[in-house]
């Protein structure tokens, strides 16, 4: 079974890393919107990369970026808002 398959499957079931998964997958292939639309729902089932992602996901210049990043950065996963944050600030 291939892993574009499993992680169908597991999103089917409404798992928040099949979610994930699937997104990355489709991130991968360039397909932004379907990367985002899963990165959505993954974040909703609560995972935290998901918000480093869709951050990633918005323009340079896009405020939302920030907002996704901190929420993350709140919930544990610093390690993301703060390498973006030197890297602005540079």
């Amino acid at each position: 079974m291939d892993r574009f398959r499993l992680l169908s499957l597991s999103a089917a079931q409404d798992e928040r890393d099949g979610w994930y998964g699937l997104g990355t997958w489709f991130f991968d292939e360039k397909n932004l919107v379907e990367a985002r639309r899963c990165f959505e729902k993954s974040h909703r089932l609560g995972a935290v990369d998901a918000m480093c992602l869709l951050g990633e996901l918005c323009s340079r210049y896009d405020p939302q970026r920030w907002i996704w990043w901190a929420q993350a950065a709140r919930m544990g996963s610093k390690d993301w808002f703060l390498s973006q944050f030197c890297e602005e600030v540079q």
